[in-house]
């Protein structure tokens, strides 16, 4: 997994990394920036690129306009232990659409998503993992990726990463999608993203 530093963002205001109350920890399931760092969202904004990562998201990222059941789950896990001082923002986001925010772990603790246990220690770092990325490496089994990231300056919009699904349609979504949700698989069925850049 690679990352990318935020901090080359120049901004006359601060981004926002939203601190959620206690009642305020459901994400809802059509929104397109949920899990975009603001970081990214502001330098495709400044590249006049923000409709392009836009489409990107509903287009790949999300499967029908939609989050998935486990995607949300992980983001309400996000928001609890952002909540209780468990996890704090970094200035570095996932190099893969949409580019999600890292956050490292100020405590050890756990993630529950769709019924499994995720651990994570001090320092750990822990960002989203969007389904395509799932799908080409069988080994994550879900939303998530715990551990330390190597520095990477080239963001990726999902058509450049997984050139492959570029002229896929409806149907072919479908499909993938079914096969990452099947419990029994077992290899990957699209080949891996494109490494550093």
């Amino acid at each position: 997994m690679f990352s990318i530093t935020g901090v080359i963002v120049n901004s006359s205001k601060p981004l926002s990394y939203t601190k959620c109350d206690e009642g305020d920890l459901d994400p809802h399931p059509g929104d397109i920036w949920l899990f975009t760092d603001p970081s990214a969202k502001k330098i495709y904004s400044d590249e006049g690129r923000l409709a392009e990562l836009e489409t990107d998201v509903r287009t790949y990222v999300m499967y029908n306009e939609h989050w998935n059941a486990d995607e949300l789950q992980f983001k309400r896990e996000l928001n609890r232990l952002l909540s209780s001082g468990k996890l704090a923002p970094t200035l570095a986001f996932g190099h893969l659409s949409p580019h999600s925010t890292i956050y490292r772990a100020m405590d050890s603790g756990v993630i529950q998503v769709s019924g499994e246990v995720y651990r994570f220690d001090l320092w750990d770092d822990i960002v989203f993992v969007p389904w395509l990325e799932r799908l080409s490496h069988p080994s994550l089994a879900g939303p998530l990726h715990i551990g330390r990231f190597d520095p990477i300056k080239k963001r990726y919009l999902s058509p450049e990463a997984f050139p492959q699904v570029a002229g896929y349609g409806h149907k072919d979504f479908a499909v993938l999608h079914r096969i990452l949700y099947n419990p029994n698989r077992h290899q990957s069925f699209i080949p891996a993203p494109r490494g550093k850049g």
